[in-house]
């Protein structure tokens, strides 16, 4: 109805647009302006420069660090893999004696390791560099018991699925299987005792030195060509031990102890775990894909077209069931307070059809075996306090109780309207969804400029932590134009602040997109509402799946023009107040932090703790009214500080409709986390059987992401159809 008044007050008044810049009237200037300017201009002139210096930052970051630190590893010799002289084409790093590493105190990064140009596959022989000279080089050659996997540069081990049986062998010098041995060649004898090529392993090339165990025995006997001697084994053990150059352990596949070795082991099981779950990902990834997006997507709009149609009934039933509830608690009080006899009550459980009724003649259940023991404790306790003290608060509690349920009463008749209003938006911002489907997926473009901006961040972030402490002089003057001398001496402060200014930029970024989606979806929504059933057909072009000239996407792409041609500044104006309020509040994170590890003050925890809620009630309402100024910037084309303006009239006007619809909208977020993921969580188990963990868990929090986005435009949505609804009554 409100729409209409807008249109027959656009034809009386004989302007273009309703709205438009065109109208004397100011009060008119409150509907989608076509006529659009410039807002925030110089603040869009900054954000940009800011945008170029902070890549210039980087360029300058990249230039005078070493990010390959971070992608390469440093071999024993001090050389980085894929880099220095000698091992430029081998750009990975493996590390053979893992084992004797972490028996001691040092990192990572100076274990012994060795540049390879892959990863060298399981149950193979790896050559050490063959210009280094025995004093430098612990083993000639070294056995590569487990595979391993490719992380950073780095080959990470991970435990093999399969569980291997007992028996001890040397993977070099080779088997002789038909060699022939002088009598009393004990090592040759027992270099004839191969594997097999049946075993798992592929055990051909090894001989034993202590005989399988168990009925690995009996089945390696019937496939080797020559005769297992146990006994022979056994007696000559130490020798074949000291013969052996890369002895293999098949039971754990590599030479360890759990006491030597136990952080080994264990790297190596979760390594395997993540990377079996890994490898099932790409195999099943175009299946998660669909069902962790596409179906998502699907129950999320179902999800939001039938929570619009049974929102009215859930919000009296839930209505109904707290005034009940309110209502049985007041008269077991005013049983309690003996105002009340309590028969009534006593009779109603009497009556329950649990635990043996007349009106339940079956037995019970197990899992409700304890009801009928229950049901008579409840009936026992409901009788007059004989305590006179207990009675008489019971009593004045119970008249309280009264009378805020008489309030209740009085509230709920008085939000009668304000309850239809939030139905109606809700069905009507399910329409919206239905005449412009790709609302739902511009969110998901956003992703892409989200992740590239992220990947820019992420290098900075290595190129910072890797950055040479000589060259920051230089590159504070070159780069910085700032006096960088009393860093030259503490290289380590000069990294936080380039630290501090790399997550300032980050929050700007990620409020910046944030604002961007806001601006989009009001604009698109906006349009819509005001131009829907337009007699023109230029000015309703395609506003709506039934507008002409309509294409899927188009909506979204007008009002995106739209955003960025003229309102940049007001965006980067409200993300950056948001940035600027974001990063007191993590620094105090941080520093509470450091005051909790450290034992700290008990005045300084204080003062942190009253800071930190302080500015977590500022960084909340600030949050809350940007966004409404950013959806008022899209609607009335004005700058940011008259929206934001704007936007706290609103909330002083109309605070109790405001929170009907946030609750309306937490209610259907609430239920669409819960059941989009369980749904395709059980899907996943019956379309994907095998690694379903994994994938089951992948799905998940895609489904999760997913209906939070949804659920997020359906919000907005109806936000701003409110804006719009309040606005069209109040000027036409």
């Amino acid at each position: 109805q409100a729409s209409g008044r807008c249109r027959e007050r656009r034809v009386e008044r004989r302007v273009p647009y309703c709205g438009g810049m065109e109208d004397d009237d100011e009060k008119l200037i409150q509907a989608p302006v076509q006529n659009r300017r410039c807002t925030d201009a110089p603040c869009a002139i900054v954000f940009l420069a800011y945008l170029a210096g902070f890549g210039y930052l980087c360029y300058g970051l990249h230039n005078y660090s070493d990010p390959h630190e971070v992608t390469s590893g440093r071999d024993y010799r001090g050389r980085s893999c894929g880099w220095d002289e000698g091992v430029e084409h081998l750009r990975h790093i493996y590390f053979p004696d893992l084992v004797t590493d972490f028996r001691g105190r040092n990192a990572l990064a100076s274990k012994y390791g060795i540049c390879v140009d892959a990863c060298p596959p399981a149950r193979t022989i790896l050559s050490d560099y063959a210009d280094d000279p025995e004093a430098t080089r612990r083993r000639t050659r070294w056995f590569v018991a487990s595979p391993s996997v490719s992380v950073v540069g780095r080959c990470l081990p991970y435990d093999d699925p399969v569980s291997h049986e007992d028996g001890r062998m040397c993977a070099w010098p080779p088997c002789l299987p038909t060699a022939a041995c002088e009598a009393g060649d004990v090592v040759c004898r027992a270099r004839t005792m191969c594997g097999s090529k049946d075993d798992f392993e592929d055990t051909s090339r090894w001989w034993y030195i202590t005989p399988p165990r168990g009925s690995q025995l009996i089945v390696s006997v019937r496939r080797l060509s020559a005769e297992l001697d146990a006994a022979f084994l056994k007696e000559h053990r130490k020798t074949l031990e000291e013969a052996c150059e890369v002895p293999v352990n098949r039971n754990i596949q590599f030479e360890v102890t759990m006491d030597d070795a136990a952080f080994v082991m264990l790297m190596k099981r979760y390594t395997g775990l993540l990377f079996r779950s890994g490898k099932a990902l790409v195999e099943n990834f175009w299946a998660i894909l669909a069902i962790g997006v596409g179906a998502s997507l699907l129950w999320s709009l179902l999800l939001v077209l039938g929570f619009s149609a049974c929102l009215r009934c859930f919000i009296w039933v839930a209505i109904v069931a707290l005034v009940g509830g309110l209502v049985a608690l007041d008269y077991c009080l005013f049983v309690k307070a003996g105002i009340a006899t309590g028969r009534t009550g006593s009779r109603l459980l009497e009556n329950f059809p649990i635990g043996g009724s007349p009106l339940y003649a079956a037995p019970p259940a197990p899992m409700l075996r304890h009801m009928p023991d229950m049901k008579r404790a409840a009936i026992d306790n409901l009788r007059a306090e004989e305590d006179p003290f207990r009675r008489t608060a019971y009593r004045i509690f119970a008249f309280l109780l009264a009378v805020g349920i008489a309030l209740l009463l009085c509230v709920v008749v008085h939000l009668k309207r304000r309850i239809r209003v939030v139905v109606a938006l809700a069905r009507e911002a399910a329409t919206v969804l239905r005449e412009m489907p790709s609302l739902l997926l511009f969110p998901f473009l956003g992703v892409g400029s989200v992740a590239c901006f992220a990947g820019c961040l992420a290098h900075a972030t290595v190129c910072i932590m890797t950055l040479r402490p000589k060259a920051i002089a230089r590159f504070g003057e070159k780069y910085a134009f700032i006096d960088v001398s009393d860093l030259q001496e503490d290289p380590e402060k000069a990294q936080w602040y380039l630290i501090y200014l790399l997550t300032f930029s980050a929050l700007w970024a990620w409020f910046f997109h944030t604002g961007l989606f806001l601006t989009t979806i009001s604009g698109a929504v906006s349009q819509w509402y005001f131009y829907r059933a337009d007699p023109d057909d230029e000015d309703r072009a395609g506003v709506g799946i039934r507008s002409p000239g309509w294409w899927f996407g188009r909506p979204v792409a007008l009002a995106l023009g739209r955003a960025l041609r003229y309102h940049v500044g007001s965006l980067a104006l409200g993300s950056f107040i948001l940035a600027a309020v974001k990063l007191p509040r993590l620094a105090l994170e941080y520093a509470e932090g450091q005051l909790g590890v450290s034992g700290g003050n008990s005045a300084g925890r204080a003062v942190a703790q009253a800071s930190r809620c302080c500015l977590c009630c500022i960084d909340r309402c600030l949050m809350f009214l940007t966004n409404y100024a950013f959806i008022n910037v899209a609607i009335t084309g004005k700058s940011f500080c008259p929206a934001a303006h704007a936007a706290m009239e609103l909330v002083a006007k109309y605070p109790v409709q405001l929170a009907l619809d946030a609750f309306a909208s937490s209610v259907v977020y609430w239920v669409a986390v819960l059941v989009v993921p369980t749904t395709n969580v059980v899907i996943t188990y019956a379309l994907i059987p095998t690694a379903w963990g994994a994938c089951g868990s992948f799905v998940a929090v895609c489904s999760f992401l997913v209906a939070h986005v949804a659920v997020s435009v359906y919000d907005v949505c109806m936000t701003t159809l409110f804006i719009c609804a309040v606005r069209d009554a109040e000027y036409f």
